[in-house]
């Protein structure tokens, strides 16, 4: 399927957060890479510091707003396009570049735009092609238009930059972000949620998405490689360039860069995607054959969301030490996960964000949650196609969100932020998709995940944008669902207790439901009570912190189950006692 053609506007700000990143005053003259003393700069010449307010015109803010991360992104300008002009090399790690970024001013009387940029040193910002005014402080780069723009203006900026490759250790990852040199023979660009600002001037932030081409200089003998289409290849002398252009809107975390001794291998097309992969030359014949999965992949996810929504898929194999990434048409996957045991479900989960993540993007990062949760959902699905059982799969990410209730135990939608990654994240999200298909049905439940994604495609989403779909296709006000299972911490502890009293007629059983966690949960529970031979399932509602089911029986049972198909996320425990006392 060709890429997205959407029109492009940025959505309006979020709303200012409590805090917002000021610039300080420069007390130095340069800024070493991955160094953070503010420096300020004019056009070959250095400012004292920078005044409050621009020369002219006013100046947009340097937050959009997200609750979350509240220091990403800015205000003033929709970015339309960026082109990396970037001159790398492993062996000395040294970047040069330049990054032309064509935006609209969204202000009247746009006077100065502010980007997010952490390291190298600039040696010169270009607006319209004249020199301008810049300020460094360690995350943001301030610029002072030449003169000011009425709003829907053009706006060209340019920023020559140059340093040493270093990785940058944000707050929110799991790993560094930015650009990281392995072994002096490859480069690896990874920047998700924060970490584009670590290797090229942007609008860091999902809700400002836009095109970009990546014009990427190598020493002869390697390949760079990045999304979307690779367009033109240019040896000059010891150099060659690879150009690659992605020409659907793209949040700028998803933007890749993969630079080392690669092979590329062509499979066959999905329709109309073309399919590319690019493995390191020495393990091609190792990992190839785990590639051979990719169409029926795609095909699967097609069929169960919508169709593929870009022209171009693939994998590129990375050192990411146990990592992969949905960068967007190009899958950074590292090499050990390109093993049999692992390599096809991790596969299905990154190739599923690109329904969930690259083209319906968070409006927030605390929304993470709609990319990881939906992801993992469908590598659970597919894990089922393929063959394994989708209550295994779901009582194994029980176990582990459980394990971790103590250290996780923070609401789905705003987790803590070294646990942005977490268990909750990822695992509790795809157990809210599989409850929620529990609450409305299967019918309603696919339509639901279809609508939301045709609605927002190319563009962001909030957990509330999802809820909201949810609620008008199933006809069914879904708000305690939500608050409880998103908006709010924890699971259900239930300790179910019952006694066993035999009648004349058959067997009497007594079942007393205890939550024990502080505020009682709303949730359908399945049991079973069997005997050998025999079986009994019933369905109650819980939603008191105390319930009590009497259950008359033909045959006496020796065994209760709570959730015998894994449809509820619960701590269950279960005592058979002589009598029952009340819940504590």
């Amino acid at each position: 399927m060709p890429a997205l053609a959407r029109p492009h506007t940025i959505p309006h700000p979020l709303p200012a957060p409590t805090a917002t990143t000021t610039v300080a005053p420069a007390t130095s003259t340069a800024l070493p890479a991955n160094q953070t003393a503010p420096t300020p700069g004019a056009g070959g010449t250095r400012a004292a510091e920078m005044p409050a307010q621009p020369p002219h015109g006013v100046a947009g803010e340097d937050s959009i707003g997200d609750p979350y991360i509240p220091e990403l992104g800015n205000t003033g300008y929709d970015v339309q396009h960026y082109t990396l002009a970037l001159d790398l090399d492993p062996a000395t790690e040294q970047l040069t570049a330049t990054v032309s970024i064509s935006a609209t001013a969204t202000l009247a009387d746009l006077g100065r735009v502010s980007l997010d940029f952490i390291g190298y040193e600039v040696s010169a910002v270009r607006v319209g092609g004249q020199l301008a005014t810049f300020y460094r402080s360690p995350k943001k780069l301030s610029v002072d238009l030449p003169q000011p723009l009425a709003m829907g203006a053009p706006l060209l900026i340019e920023v020559d930059y140059h340093g040493q490759m270093k990785p940058w250790p944000s707050t929110w990852a799991p790993a560094e972000l930015g650009l990281r040199v392995q072994e002096g023979k490859r480069i690896e660009a990874f920047a998700e949620p924060d970490g584009a600002r670590a290797w090229f001037p942007a609008n860091d932030h999902p809700l400002d998405k836009a095109t970009f081409r990546v014009e990427a200089t190598v020493p002869i003998g390697l390949t760079a490689v990045s999304n979307g289409t690779l367009v033109a290849t240019r040896p000059a002398g010891t150099k060659t360039t690879f150009i690659w252009t992605m020409d659907a809107p793209m949040a700028t975390y998803l933007l890749t860069l993969a630079v080392g001794d690669y092979q590329r291998l062509d499979g066959p097309p999905f329709g109309d995607v073309t399919i590319r992969h690019y493995l390191f030359t020495h393990d091609v014949a190792r990992a190839s054959p785990f590639l051979s999965q990719t169409n029926e992949i795609l095909a699967f996810l097609s069929k169960q969301i919508a169709p593929y929504p870009f022209g171009e898929f693939g994998h590129v194999e990375v050192d990411l030490r146990g990592l992969a990434m949905e960068t967007q048409t190009m899958v950074m996957m590292d090499r050990g996960m390109l093993e049999k045991s692992i390599a096809s479900r991790v596969m299905a989960h990154e190739a599923a964000h690109h329904w969930f993540g690259d083209s319906v993007s968070p409006a927030t990062w605390a929304d993470i949650w709609l990319n990881e949760g939906f992801a993992t959902y469908f590598e659970a699905l597919w894990s089922a196609h393929d063959g394994k059982s989708l209550e295994g799969t779901f009582g194994e990410m029980e176990r582990v969100v459980l394990e971790r209730a103590n250290q996780e135990n923070s609401p789905l939608d705003r987790p803590k932020p070294r646990l942005m990654f977490g268990a909750n994240t990822y695992l509790k999200g795809a157990w809210v998709l599989h409850m929620l298909r529990q609450e409305i049905g299967d019918e309603a439940f696919f339509e639901t995940l279809h609508r939301y994604y045709t609605r927002f495609a190319g563009g962001n989403a909030r957990t509330a944008d999802f809820q909201a779909v949810a609620a008008e296709v199933s006809g069914r006000d879904l708000t305690t669902f939500f608050q409880q299972w998103v908006f709010e911490p924890g699971e259900p502890n239930i300790l179910a207790s019952w006694v066993v009293l035999p009648t004349g007629d058959g067997t009497t059983v007594e079942l007393q439901l205890c939550q024990q966690q502080p505020t009682p949960f709303v949730v359908p529970l399945d049991l079973s009570l069997s005997a050998p031979g025999n079986v009994r399932y019933e369905s109650t509602v819980v939603d008191e912190r105390q319930e009590r089911l009497t259950v008359t029986l033909p045959f006496t049972p020796t065994n209760l189950t709570l959730d015998p198909d894994q449809h509820l996320l619960a701590d269950t425990s279960i005592n058979k006692v002589e009598s029952l006392v009340p819940c504590k």
